[in-house]
């Protein structure tokens, strides 16, 4: 089901030219934001992981094994980590 969300989003932006994703933020680390990182780093994107939990936390630490950055929410908001971990307006 993942798969499928991405793929369709990939596929009702495929006939629009300028859209060529580099990064991208998953908002939550559970089982749902986990298959979500894997299915796009598969892609060849830069993931960032936001979540809950602080670390020393075991998605957390899959999180880091798949190569995107973590990071908790409770330790830093998204809009103080959006700056270095994506495009800032």
């Amino acid at each position: 089901m993942v798969e499928k969300g991405i793929n369709q989003a990939y596929e009702i932006q495929r006939r629009l030219k300028v859209w060529q994703p580099r990064k991208v933020a998953v908002l939550g680390a559970g089982t749902i934001g986990l298959l979500a990182t894997m299915v796009l780093r598969l892609r060849g994107l830069d993931v960032t992981v936001f979540g809950r939990d602080e670390p020393p936390f075991l998605n957390a630490e899959l999180v880091d094994g798949l190569g995107p950055r973590y990071i908790s929410t409770r330790q830093s908001s998204l809009a103080d980590a959006a700056p270095p971990t994506g495009r800032s307006t």
